[in-house]
């Protein structure tokens, strides 16, 4: 199209003369031209066109013009092809006929970048720049070589200058929005993906890291829409998936979380952080086969990821396997030097089997590299006693003063801060710093008690008179026969446990879940018409199902002895359940004193989010008045079935007690049961230490010490004692 069948003569001119100045000489010339087309002897037109020729000239002897178009879409085409060696040789030979060629300049750069020569990227940008002020996409890659080399804030000057020169340069904001999540910025990056999103609103990367963003920011129900909008702008976007199905994790949906996971290994199936997340939420649901060869699957694509080594190893530390699941927290840490959660996580097995001076230092490698990790600080202060000034207090209370620090975080250095005090005898510190704790770790999990007074009822309604009448499956099946102790938790379960554990023919397999998550579709489904249709017959099958799986799962634990001891104290709850399942199975309950008991829990962080009545003591007195209420239901129904135990008895009439406890067993009695510190095994409860040493009176006794501060507790407990009664 001519210039001259658009513009007057007087417009070319004014344009011809604008271009000529801004150095486009091409655009230049063909205005003169067109002008001289229309007027041949226009003098302004001539001699304009005369300086132009004239200047091209000392350029091409001077070797500083322009190279032709030609000749840039030469090395536009060897970068495109990925050649950048080539690339970089062809930029060099074009820059020596035309060394002030931004765009010869720029895209030797680019070359540069590909072959991890980022420094000198940097510098070829900023020659490039100097060329030409304005050169919007030398500012971009510019910015893009510095934020491979880590230096972020001098990358996002670098995208805002491309942003600031072109407005509507939306990978200048994605790449923006990026660097400035890698730098913490987490407002900052949203506002970048936010504008990028606006100018491309099917941008589905920028959605993807839009929901990273908002997940680290705590609002996930908008994290979750934009993981599903980048899905649904790009339906074969495995990470969004990948992505999706951590935050259906983190909000308690695993079925959706692993459907999402499914979904992202059959778009790649070589995707072995998708294998390593799916193995992760199989654990939690306690498939723990499957979990480990999910975990393996993905050390099989990747065998240099410390994720997958560590996250296998959780699920061996789940399973009892302590040995198995130190090696793979070691080779975690072989392959991330640094990797404090892999430390603390060793340092839990190795306190599981007893090690503890190692488990300690484990813990302080843990603080070294995470000077801010909270949850083995916590670990750190239980793992022994303080004396006063302490520096590692100081620490806690220096971190603290972090008011971006998450109320997760300061819920651990709080409990942490209160083992100290009571070691050092402040116990009106130490109770302050619990009430601060518990607070916080109610408020996090926001617990009701009228769902546990629901469950306790629906648990007694199968149980009663007009309920399910009693149901008794066979004894057949693998020959192991389950040995279960109950009770609230800090009541002695542990100790009694490990006295059993001691035997020649019991195995110890500590807290086992299985039992609540095989229950937990039975206690839903009864108030279901269907159940109500035909109770017995349907009660019946689901206890047969329960034997079934349960006796599966013990089988998996792969154990020479006869006997299995699961001491899951929740397992109050289903005593009903189990006796209909298992007619011949042992039940010990272990009672202690209801104040030293709530008091233990109360101080107690629980890692399990389950125990939400913990952190409140008029929620914590009425669940131990359900407790008790429900175990008086059990005793007559089944008296002959649960044995009592009194926590205080035993540690004060250890042999005659132990002896009990193995005659109601109708085990042989051993010798070793007295020495029963001494047994080699994992235990992964709180009180790993504490079973390792000589049985000891008058813990239950230590709430004293508080007592100016229980008083509401104590009254809680008589009050809903009154009621029970």
């Amino acid at each position: 199209m001519s210039p001259s069948q658009q513009l007057t003569i007087e417009q070319a001119l004014s344009k011809a003369k604008k271009a000529a100045k801004q150095g486009d000489t091409a655009i230049a010339v063909k205005l003169y031209n067109a002008i001289l087309q229309k007027q041949p002897n226009h003098s302004i037109a001539k001699k304009g066109l005369r300086k132009l020729q004239e200047a091209q000239n000392k350029s091409s002897e001077a070797g500083t013009s322009n190279p032709s178009q030609d000749q840039i879409t030469v090395l536009v085409n060897l970068y495109n092809s990925g050649q950048m060696t080539e690339t970089e040789q062809a930029c060099r030979e074009l820059l020596q006929a035309y060394p002030q060629s931004p765009v010869a300049t720029n895209i030797l750069g680019v070359s540069l970048i590909g072959q991890g020569r980022l420094q000198e990227a940097v510098a070829s940008f900023d020659k490039a720049i100097q060329i030409k002020p304005d050169y919007t996409e030398a500012h971009f890659n510019r910015g893009n070589a510095l934020k491979q080399l880590g230096q972020l804030d001098d990358a996002v000057k670098s995208y805002g200058e491309s942003i600031q020169l072109k407005p509507d340069f939306i990978d200048a904001y994605y790449n923006r929005g990026n660097t400035l999540k890698e730098l913490g910025n987490l407002d900052g990056a949203l506002f970048s993906y936010n504008e990028a999103i606006r100018l491309k609103p099917d941008y589905a990367e920028a959605y993807n890291n839009q929901g990273n963003t908002l997940k680290e920011l705590g609002h996930r129900e908008e994290a979750l829409k934009s993981y599903l909008k980048a899905i649904e702008f790009k339906p074969d976007y495995a990470t969004a998936y990948n992505n999706c199905g951590a935050l259906l994790k983190v909000l308690r949906q695993p079925d959706k979380a692993i459907e999402n996971y499914d979904k992202a290994i059959k778009l790649e199936p070589d995707n072995a952080d998708a294998y390593n997340n799916k193995g992760s939420v199989l654990a939690e649901l306690e498939q723990l086969d499957s979990a480990i060869a999910s975990c393996n699957k993905a050390i099989q694509l990747d065998p240099d990821f410390p994720e997958a080594y560590n996250n296998r190893g959780s699920i061996h530390f789940k399973l009892g396997h302590m040995n198995e699941a130190i090696q793979n927290f070691d080779l975690s840490i072989q392959l991330k030097p640094d990797y404090a959660i892999a430390y603390n996580n060793r340092a839990n097995a190795l306190k599981a089997l007893g090690q503890l001076k190692e488990a300690y230092k484990s813990y302080e490698k843990a603080v070294e590299f995470k000077p801010d990790y909270a949850e083995a600080h916590l670990s750190l202060a239980l793992s022994r006693k303080y004396s006063p000034d302490d520096p590692h207090a100081g620490l806690m209370e220096n971190l603290l003063t972090n008011s971006e620090l998450i109320e997760s975080d300061r819920t651990h250095l709080y409990v942490a801060l209160a083992k100290i005090s009571e070691d050092i005898g402040n116990y009106d510190d130490s109770f302050s710093y619990l009430e601060k704790a518990n607070l916080r770790r109610s408020q996090e999990l926001d617990y009701s008690i009228d769902n546990d007074r629901q469950l306790f009822a629906r648990i007694k309604e199968v149980f009663s008179a007009k309920g399910v009448p009693l149901v008794k499956v066979s004894e057949v099946g693998p020959h192991i026969r389950p040995l279960f102790i109950i009770g609230m938790p800090r009541s002695g379960t542990s100790l009694v446990e490990q006295i059993l554990a001691t035997h020649s023919k019991v195995h110890g397999a500590g807290e086992l879940e299985t039992i609540g998550t095989l229950m937990s579709p039975i206690i839903s489904s009864h108030s279901d018409e269907a159940f109500n249709q035909d109770k017995a017959a349907l009660f019946a099958n689901k206890i047969t199902s329960l034997r079934h799986s349960y006796l599966e799962a013990l089988a998996l634990l792969n154990v020479p002895e006869t006997v299995v001891v699961d001491k899951m104290p929740y397992n109050f709850l289903f005593v009903g359940f189990i006796l209909s399942a298992f007619p011949n199975a042992k039940i010990i309950h272990l009672g202690r004193d209801p104040i030293a008991t709530c008091w233990s829990i109360y101080k107690h962080f629980f890692v399990n989010k389950s125990n939400g009545y913990a952190y409140d003591m008029d929620n914590l007195a009425e669940y131990y008045s359900l407790y008790r209420g429900l175990m008086s239901f059990w005793r007559e129904l089944f008296p002959e079935s649960i044995y009592e135990l009194c926590y205080e008895h035993l540690t004060e009439n250890q042999e005659e007690q132990s002896r009990k406890i193995f005659e109601f067993c109708e085990l042989d009695w051993e010798e070793q049961c007295l020495e029963f510190y001494k047994t080699e095994r994992a235990v992964k409860t709180a009180s790993a230490a504490q079973v390792r040493q000589k049985m000891y009176k008058g813990s239950s006794e230590a709430w004293r010490k508080y007592e100016k501060h229980l008083q509401m507790l104590i009254n809680s407990l008589q009050d809903h004692t009154k009621v029970t009664n």
